[in-house]
């Protein structure tokens, strides 16, 4: 299982691979939450286990924890471990696979039945709580190339993303994990593409953190970047939209947007 910060660490169609662990937000409950109390262990790579991915929506973990990370900081923030391990992760990974080499782990085709029907509910979860939202993640991961790289704003679609769009390779899903600052996808894109000229490069962004950098249109056309933009168009800050309605009960301050028409503005 991975965060969405991690996503393509192991590939999603991988039979041992859980998914993303992203709850709340704007799919509610994640199922595979149910799964993780039931493991004997956990071990956790390079992962703060921030409140509001974790305790603040419900996620669960077994009774013992093996938590390693190269900062002793994010150690019994919110979980007590039952083993700490401050280090480099790629270095803590290649000791910890030369101490078990040779050792029989496979426990058989029952986990792997485990992990396919909690993985098959997770995905009837997502299609439930937005069945739009899931066929439009369906049809783009489609249309992309394994090997492209996805860029996500911080928005509504890329929340949906985080969840609901399957990553094959490592390092061929940027976000802005931590931060979340709005209007880093566009300039990030091009940067990517730039950075790694062989690749396609897709953008997945909201029509308000779109407007915070459309500027760099213009740069993309005269630096000839050829990058794929979409722009998911509710007319709002949606996320900060969706709180006004669930918290305030529909109490909406600033958060409705007027829109230039996208199409006629990339035409130009």
């Amino acid at each position: 299982m991975t965060t969405h910060g991690g996503k393509g660490a192991i590939a999603d169609s991988h039979p041992l691979a859980l998914g993303c662990a992203r709850a709340g937000r704007v799919y509610g409950p994640n199922p595979l939450h149910e799964y993780l109390p039931m493991c004997d262990v956990a071990l956790v790579l390079g992962r703060r286990l921030a409140y509001n991915q974790t305790v603040g929506v419900g996620l669960g973990l077994p009774p013992r924890l093996i938590h390693v990370d190269i900062d002793p900081g994010v150690f019994g923030k919110n979980y007590p471990p039952t083993i700490a391990v401050q280090g480099d992760v790629k270095t803590v990974l290649r000791q910890r696979l030369e101490a078990l080499r040779g050792k029989a782990l496979s426990k058989g085709d029952a986990r792997l039945r485990e992990i396919a029907e909690a993985k098959a509910k997770a995905r009837a979860a997502l299609h439930a709580a937005g069945p739009n939202q899931q066929r439009t993640m369906d049809a783009l991961r489609a249309a992309i190339p394994s090997e492209a790289i996805v860029v996500a704003d911080a928005a509504m679609p890329a929340y949906w993303a985080a969840q609901g769009f399957p990553v094959e390779q490592p390092r061929t899903y940027i976000s802005p994990y931590g931060w979340g600052s709005i209007g880093f996808g566009w300039p990030a894109s091009l940067g990517a593409r730039l950075g790694k000229p062989e690749r396609k490069v897709a953008l997945i962004s909201g029509n308000g953190g779109f407007q915070l950098n459309l500027q760099e249109l213009g740069t993309a056309v005269q630096e000839r970047i050829p990058v794929v933009a979409t722009v998911w168009n509710d007319g709002a800050w949606g996320m900060l939209k969706g709180m006004q309605r669930d918290r305030y009960q529909g109490w909406y301050i600033e958060t409705e947007l007027v829109n230039p028409d996208f199409m006629k503005l990339a035409e130009a």
